[in-house]
This record gives C-alpha cells, sequence and structure tokens, in this order.
C-alpha cells in the first residue's frame, strides 16, 4: 500500500516538476505557436493550387510532394541533426521556412506565381518543416529527465491535437478576411515567434560534439548512415514498433484516401460537417494525449499498442456500417485516439532507448520506413475505389488491423515495460 502511495506521488513530483523546466516550457509553447500559425499555410496553399488550376491532379500532387522529404531526405537529415547543435538546426530550418514564405507572399502579391514556383517552395517549405521537427524530437531527451519523456511527448501531442480541433476553422475564417498573402505574413509572423522561443530554451549540446568539435568531418556520410541503421536493427523494441506502425500506416492510408470522397459521396454533407468528421479526429487524439501517461502508469507499453490497434480496428469497421454521418464521428474519433496513442508511445520508446548522438539518425531512419507506405496506400485507395464500393476499404483496413493485433498477440513481439 506504501509502495503504491509512493510511486503515485513521485509521478505527480515529476509533473510538477517537467512544467518549472523553462526550457521545456519555452520548447511547447514553441510547438503551439508553431502548430497553430502553420494552419494558416496548410490552408492557404491547396486553395491557391485550386485557384489556380481547378485541378485534383494538380493538388493531389502537392500533397504526394508533402510527404516526399520524409522518405527521401529523412535519413540524411538525421545524420545532419547528430552533427550539429540541435537548437541552431531548428532556428535555422526555422529561418528557411520564414524566407521560402516571404517569396511565397511577393510572388503572390506581383502575380507572378505559376504551379511550378507552387511546387518547388512546397517541397523545400515541407523539407525545412521536417527537418524541425527531427531536431525537435531528438533534442528533447536533452531538455527533460528519461522518465518524463512520456509526460512530455503527451503534453506535446495534445497541443498538437487542440490545435488540429480549432486550427483549420480559424485559419479559414483569417484567410476569408484576408487575402492568401495577407493571411501567410500570420504564419511568418508565428515562425519567427518559434524562432525565440527556442532561443530561449537550454538544450544540451550532444558530447560527442562537445567532445570533439570536428566530428563531422571524421566519417563519411554513408557510414553515419550506416550507423543509425544499425542502431535501429539492433534495438528489436524499437524495430518492432516501427514494423507495426508501417503495417497500421498502410491500413489507415488506404482508408484516409478515401474517407472525403466517401462522406461527400454518400452522406452528401456540408461543408459545417465534413469539418466536424475530420475534427473528430482531433478529438480522439486530446483524448490519446491526456490517457497516455496515466496507462503507462498501469500498463505495459506492449499491452497499450495492441489496445490502441484495436481501438482503431473498431474505429475503422463503424466507417464500414456507417448508416448515418454520425457514425462516421465516432469512427474517425477511434481512429485518431488509435493514432495519437500509439504516436506518443512510440516516440517516448526511441527518444528512452536511443543514445542521444544517434537520435537523429534513428528517427530519420525509422520516420522514412514507417511512411514510405503512404504514398503506396494512397495509389492504392484511389485505384481501389475505381473498382470496388468504396465502403469496402474501410473493412480491408480493419481486417489488416484486426489481423496485426493477432499476429503481435500471437508472437508475443510487443512484450515490454
Amino acid at each position: 500500500m506504501n509502495s503504491q502511495h509512493t510511486e503515485r506521488d513521485r509521478t505527480s513530483i515529476q509533473k510538477e516538476v517537467i512544467w518549472k523546466n523553462k526550457s521545456f516550457v519555452y520548447m511547447w509553447l514553441a510547438t503551439i505557436m508553431y502548430d497553430f500559425t502553420f494552419h494558416v499555410y496548410l490552408l492557404a496553399l491547396p486553395l491557391i493550387i485550386y485557384d489556380m488550376s481547378q485541378s485534383t491532379l494538380a493538388m493531389s500532387t502537392m500533397r504526394a510532394l508533402d510527404f516526399a522529404p520524409n522518405i527521401i531526405l529523412g535519413i540524411f537529415i538525421g545524420v545532419i541533426v547528430d552533427r550539429t547543435k540541435r537548437k541552431n538546426f531548428m532556428r535555422y530550418s526555422l529561418l528557411m521556412q520564414t524566407l521560402l514564405l516571404i517569396l511565397l507572399v511577393i510572388l503572390l502579391k506581383n502575380a507572378t506565381m505559376s504551379l511550378w514556383n507552387i511546387y518547388i517552395i512546397g517541397f523545400l517549405v515541407s523539407t525545412f518543416g521536417y527537418c524541425f521537427w527531427n531536431g525537435f524530437h531528438s533534442s528533447l531527451p536533452q531538455v527533460v529527465e528519461r522518465n518524463q519523456l512520456t509526460t512530455a511527448n503527451s503534453a506535446i501531442s495534445l497541443g498538437y491535437q487542440i490545435n488540429n480541433t480549432i486550427g483549420p476553422g480559424l485559419a479559414g475564417v483569417l484567410l476569408v478576411s484576408l487575402s492568401y498573402s495577407n493571411g501567410l505574413i500570420i504564419t511568418i509572423v508565428g515562425l519567427n515567434i518559434v524562432v525565440g522561443l527556442i532561443s530561449f530554451s537550454h538544450i544540451k549540446e550532444n558530447h560527442l560534439l562537445r567532445r570533439n568539435e570536428k566530428y563531422h568531418n571524421l566519417n563519411p556520410f554513408w557510414v553515419d548512415i550506416k550507423e543509425g541503421w544499425l542502431e535501429v536493427k539492433q534495438n528489436h523494441r524499437l524495430f518492432s514498433m516501427t514494423i507495426t506502425i508501417l503495417c497500421l500506416n498502410i491500413a489507415s492510408g488506404v482508408s484516409s484516401a478515401v474517407i472525403i470522397f466517401y462522406a461527400l459521396d454518400k452522406f452528401k454533407l456540408t461543408s459545417d460537417q465534413l469539418g466536424m468528421v475530420i475534427a473528430s479526429t482531433a478529438i480522439g487524439g486530446i483524448l490519446a494525449a491526456l490517457s497516455a501517461k496515466k496507462s503507462r502508469e498501469m500498463i505495459r507499453r506492449g499491452k497499450l499498442i495492441i489496445f490502441a490497434i484495436c481501438v482503431g480496428a473498431s474505429g475503422q469497421f463503424l466507417l464500414f456500417v456507417s448508416f448515418h454521418w454520425n457514425i462516421l464521428i465516432i469512427g474517425m474519433m477511434l481512429i485518431g485516439f488509435c493514432s495519437v496513442f500509439i504516436n506518443v508511445h512510440y516516440q517516448t520508446l526511441r527518444q528512452e532507448s536511443t543514445p542521444a548522438h544517434l537520435l537523429g539518425r534513428v528517427s530519420g531512419t525509422t520516420s522514412m520506413l514507417m511512411k514510405v507506405a503512404t504514398p503506396i496506400s494512397f495509389l492504392s485507395a484511389g485505384l481501389l475505389g475505381e473498382m470496388i464500393d468504396v465502403h469496402w476499404i474501410f473493412l480491408m483496413s480493419s481486417m489488416i488491423m484486426t489481423a496485426l493485433m493477432i499476429v503481435l498477440i500471437k508472437l508475443d513481439v510487443l512484450t515490454f515495460a
């Protein structure tokens, strides 16, 4: 009984301490500001492309380019993160995004924009955005204690999901009130505030860099890439979770690619109703972020992952059997819960189990592995949607997730603390 009280007291103290850590608070506020103001850019870009082309192909091309940096450049960016001071790397990434958005505003105001301009700028903005987030997550273990990582990742995910709930609607209001170019200035100002917040935070330097300032000249690039890959392979728990999420991304990717079409085609939803369906995913994510830390205190992480997959499979099945658009809301909420819940625990596991000087490379390698299936899933969903009724795709996703859950239970590959 006393040990239970002691554990509870210790957890309570850890929660209090993390919010007294000024560096973490600055970094947390930085993510809030980044996500909040970036919604304006994320909404403006497809609208600009639509106004210029009225082409679904043009819009889907930009969507594919958003994923390209993660898949093509993730490993290389990870090496650079590990070779540099991560605070500076984050600041330079944000400043590059700022310069690119300033260029976008100038082109819009001068009416000299072309689709190729947008594709190039959009690709580069996504690239430096990935640079920022890789540097951020690689820095977190150097800001908070190891036993506070779940709390820290939950807090970051909570802020992200709240922004996803209110951000798109507010961004829409701003873009209606302002022009696209003036709306993008809000994102530019927000990015500069993020640079300031990151500057105020204290991030311990990579100990290898402190020991040898010329570390980045010691090894060829490919040696560092190989070192990161070997670290992932040797970390059996992390590798198992990475492959698990790869399979989940295949299942959820085909579903997410057709959900908007399905909602509009079958239920003839208005824009407000469609917004509610999309926002319900973020609400599920908020519930996941709030419960991730508490659940980890009571149950092993492997069992929590299997539970989350079960919740996600149930959400996909609800989309399949939906007879009213309100059912879509419940299904999307369960899917959002599954995604965020697993992400919080995965981020924490990766940060806990990876040496600090390898985190950039490990993050880049695992991210590439997890996301490589996403474009394939989008393409497969489009082809399947031409051959079968769309609602069967949700059943297929549910069955894939259920089969994955059964395999994990049978092989017992996720049984770890």
